[in-house]
């Protein structure tokens, strides 16, 4: 699969998704129906902050079978459509974690833009750091 993901062992109610190189927008697609019904995701109690770290380290293109903007689109009205399922839910954020340059351009083909400051916040380095970023937030939440 050229999108895995999986619950974090290591921070609570995270969930990595990691995008190889390859990736379409059909894998996107076919990731978000599979995560919608992944057995661990709906054992989650309901209420239950969930976070995401999408990991784009090892990928290096955007995928060329289709407009990004058009993709998110369609997984955006199925997660609507599950919303039990959905993640982020109940507060949780998304960390990016890769090349800053090639993921704000990711995020633009999503129609989303990300300020520099925004983009501080929001992207990491490494797995590690996306995990100091999402305690952080839980902390600040919390206050």
């Amino acid at each position: 699969m050229t999108i895995e993901f999986y619950f974090d062992d290591q921070l609570e109610n995270t969930l990595i998704a990691i995008f190889k190189q390859g990736w379409t927008w059909q894998d996107y697609l076919s990731t978000t129906d599979i995560l919608l019904t992944y057995p661990p995701n709906l054992a989650l109690p309901h209420g239950t902050r969930v976070d995401l770290i999408m990991d784009f380290r090892l990928t290096t293109h955007l995928p060329t079978d289709g407009v990004g903007t058009v993709n998110v689109i369609k997984a955006r009205d199925k997660k609507l459509q599950h919303t039990c399922g959905q993640i982020p839910r109940e507060g949780g954020i998304i960390i990016n974690v890769g090349n800053p340059i090639f993921i704000s351009a990711m995020l633009r083909t999503f129609g989303v833009e990300m300020p520099p400051k925004l983009a501080k916040e929001r992207i990491a380095p490494s797995l590690e750091k996306a995990r100091e970023a999402i305690r952080q937030h839980r902390i600040e939440m919390r206050a």
